[in-house]
């Protein structure tokens, strides 16, 4: 058994023991608490707070590894000789840092400083952002510096990048089948017409890294600013839970929730889930700060379609009749019905005067976001 210590910065939050379990739990994380801070109850990470538990923690700790279905996972493993079972060697080689946020872990008889590790300040491993980008490995093995792609999830290729701009997410498309690779240009113009209605979005360029199209953008928090995607805020996943539990943390959250949806209506993307979307929460205090900015859309836009379906109609109103955001039970035209409101309305109404652009150093093909 081996204890660790939960930090926030520098400050100790929690401290726990954790071990591999045996017999029928056989690999799986048993992890205790010994003692926590309970002046700052608050700022632990959900959703260990405000009530934490072992099994909360078991929990986070999972989540501060490689996700199974992260593309090129066993890739990057390979560079530390790891494998994805192994959540307790990951945690110690990482720390559990996240771009996400600002909470770490290391062992009892260690002694680090999150100045010296933190990935926001800190250079990131470029062989590794390679690999978690490309898959490409090299035979010649490195000591494996600072990266976010321990703890970085999705299923396409990705890498955080520091640049010239900051820090950076680079997101590849799809490959091996026809059309494939338009993820990005999805990502790209859902985000300029999230910006001319108004909607708060994250924004989005289009690049070439490693002979690979990507779409490109800033981080939406800071060292003191996290982001928390709203499983783990809320422990909720379906259409009347969501739209509960936002109306539940301010009528603001609620608006922004509705407008949402009804965004992902208009761009027709089924991908929207509990883990792509949330609040940004103020470190310093634990307090929830409001609804994050949207991101991650790069699966809608029609992004699986070649030129003969939208050259014979299948991009017509009639979609939003036939298919359903994910998880709901509803169409994206009955679920607007239950949600819409003046200021979606009006929202909507901006739509009549936008005109997509075409990227200038990578462009579509022509006639696409035309019939967009």
């Amino acid at each position: 058994m081996t204890s660790y210590v939960l930090r926030l910065y520098d400050d100790p939050l929690m401290q726990f023991d954790a071990v591999y379990g045996q017999g029928l739990l056989a690999g799986k994380v048993e992890a205790h608490i010994r003692w926590f801070d309970e002046s700052k109850r608050m700022l632990l990470p959900f959703p260990l707070a405000p009530q934490p538990d072992d099994a909360k923690l078991t929990a986070w700790l999972e989540r501060r590894t490689i996700p199974k279905n992260r593309e090129f996972a066993a890739q990057i493993l390979a560079q530390a000789g790891l494998n994805i079972s192994d959540t307790l060697g990951i945690i110690d080689l990482c720390k559990g840092l996240s771009v996400n946020d600002s909470f770490w872990v290391e062992r009892d008889d260690e002694n680090m400083r999150f100045a010296d590790i933190n990935l926001y300040d800190n250079p990131l491993d470029e062989t590794l952002a390679i690999v978690a980008y490309t898959g490409y490995t090299s035979s010649e093995k490195h000591a494996v510096g600072l990266s976010s792609e321990w703890t970085t999830d999705g299923q396409f290729p990705k890498a955080w990048r520091h640049t010239e701009r900051g820090l950076e997410l680079w997101k590849a498309g799809s490959e091996g089948y026809a059309n494939a690779g338009l993820e990005p240009y999805s990502e790209y113009l859902a985000s300029q017409l999230a910006r001319r209605l108004g909607v708060n979005a994250v924004e989005y360029r289009i690049a070439r890294w490693k002979g690979k199209l990507a779409s490109v953008c800033g981080s939406m928090n800071t060292k003191d600013v996290s982001f928390v995607p709203f499983y783990a805020a809320t422990q909720l996943a379906s259409f009347p839970e969501i739209l509960a539990a936002a109306r539940a943390v301010s009528e603001e959250s609620f608006a922004a929730m509705r407008t949402m949806l009804v965004f992902d209506a208009l761009i027709v993307n089924q991908d929207r889930h509990a883990n792509n979307h949330g609040f940004l929460r103020d470190n310093h205090t634990g307090r929830i700060l409001g609804p994050a900015p949207l991101f991650d859309h790069n699966m809608s836009l029609f992004k699986n379609d070649m030129r003969a379906d939208w050259e014979h109609g299948a991009w017509t109103p009639r979609v939003l009749s036939e298919r359903q955001p994910s998880g709901s039970r509803m169409t994206f035209r009955d679920q607007c019905a239950t949600i819409m409101g003046a200021s979606q309305h009006e929202m909507l109404r901006k739509v009549l005067d936008v005109t997509l652009e075409n990227d200038p150093a990578y462009p579509l093909e022509h006639g696409r976001i035309e019939a967009l």
